[in-house]
């Protein structure tokens, strides 16, 4: 029998390099200066604010060609390739659009709604578990460790395997 194996990618800091554009837009937001721990240290609903606006200056994100390379190596390996991702569904279409333009090869996207509940890191992780049912195998790369935590917290730190994208580069955790 044939193992199944999924591979699920974030966008945002995974995928793309967009940290240039979170710090403008917390910086538009807030109106001071923020280190990216503070942008995540940010209580909701002034969090959301910032993601959204930061959905406005991601037009032309830098790739990151190691994880883009992961993703379609994994495509070609017969993994179904998803891209989850905490950008809301009103920038679905300029999302796809970046991922076709770099040539990402993936089966399937999810988009937060856009509201205030669930939160990004509940509505990935309910994503998350719905999308792994089934599959033997699952490898999820994220590039914020609390988020790859709070996977670990609800599922057990075995039952994927988790890549964390740092300064461009993947790290097994």
């Amino acid at each position: 029998m044939q193992t199944k194996k999924l591979a699920v990618f974030d966008f945002d800091g995974t995928l793309f390099l967009t940290d240039g554009a979170l710090l403008k837009a917390a910086l538009r937001v807030t109106g001071r200066p923020l280190t990216r721990e503070e942008v995540w240290a940010l209580p909701h609903p002034l969090s959301y604010a910032v993601r959204f606006a930061t959905e406005q200056d991601t037009l032309t994100p830098e790739p990151n060609k190691n994880t883009i390379d992961r993703l379609n190596e994994r495509a070609r390996e017969g993994y179904k390739v998803v891209i989850l991702t905490g950008r809301s569904q009103e920038a679905a279409e300029q999302t796809l659009e970046i991922a076709r333009k770099n040539g990402l090869r993936y089966n399937e996207a999810y988009f937060h709604p856009g509201t205030l509940q669930p939160t990004f890191k509940e509505f990935k992780a309910q994503k998350l578990g719905e999308l792994a049912e089934g599959y033997d195998l699952v490898e999820v790369y994220e590039d914020r460790e609390h988020v790859i935590n709070h996977y670990k917290a609800i599922f057990g730190p075995d039952k994927f395997i988790y890549f964390l994208v740092k300064d461009g580069k993947l790290l097994r955790v």
